[in-house]
C-alpha cells in the first residue's frame, strides 16, 4: 500500500514536472539570446541596438518557474523551510516581470542618450504590451532598416 501511494504521488507530480521544464527552458531560449545580444550590442556599439521588451519580462518567469519546479521536486516532509524560501523567490519572479523591462529600458534610454544614438520608430514596432524599441547610430542605417 505504501509503494502504490508513492507511486501515485510521483505519476502526479511528473506532469507538473515536464510542463515546468518545459517553460522554463522555452522562457530561457527566449530570453537568454535576446539579453546577451542587447549587452553585446551596447558593450560594442553596434550600430543598431534593439530593445525586446516582451523578452525581457522571462527573466522573471524563468525565476518564478524555476522556484516552483524545486517545490514540486520536494516532498511534503522535508525541507518546509527551504519550499517557503523557494515561494518567496517564486514571488520575486513574478514582481521582477513586471519590473525588471522598465529597469532594462530605463538603462538602455540612459545608454542611448549618453551615446548619442537616434531612436529608429520605422524599425521599431508597438503590439500593446510588447514593444521592440530600435536605436541606431544614425538616420541612414534607420533608413535602410525600415526598407527592409
Amino acid at each position: 500500500m505504501n509503494n502504490k501511494n508513492s507511486d501515485y504521488f510521483t505519476i502526479r507530480r511528473v506532469k507538473p514536472l515536464v510542463i515546468l521544464g518545459v517553460l522554463i527552458l522555452g522562457s530561457a531560449a527566449l530570453f537568454i539570446p535576446n539579453f546577451f545580444e542587447l549587452i553585446n550590442g551596447m558593450q560594442t556599439m553596434n550600430p543598431v541596438i534593439e530593445l525586446e521588451d516582451g523578452l525581457m519580462h522571462l527573466l522573471g518567469c524563468i525565476i518564478a518557474l524555476s522556484c516552483l519546479f524545486i517545490i514540486t521536486l520536494l516532498t511534503k516532509k522535508k525541507a518546509q523551510s527551504a519550499k517557503s524560501f523557494l515561494m518567496a523567490g517564486s514571488i520575486a519572479g513574478i514582481i521582477l516581470i513586471f519590473i525588471f523591462p522598465r529597469i532594462m529600458k530605463f538603462q538602455v534610454d540612459k545608454f542611448i542618450d549618453k551615446n548619442h544614438y537616434l531612436y529608429c520608430k520605422r524599425a521599431s514596432y508597438h503590439s500593446g504590451k510588447y514593444d521592440s524599441y530600435v536605436y541606431t547610430s544614425n538616420e541612414e542605417i534607420c533608413r535602410s532598416l525600415s526598407k527592409k
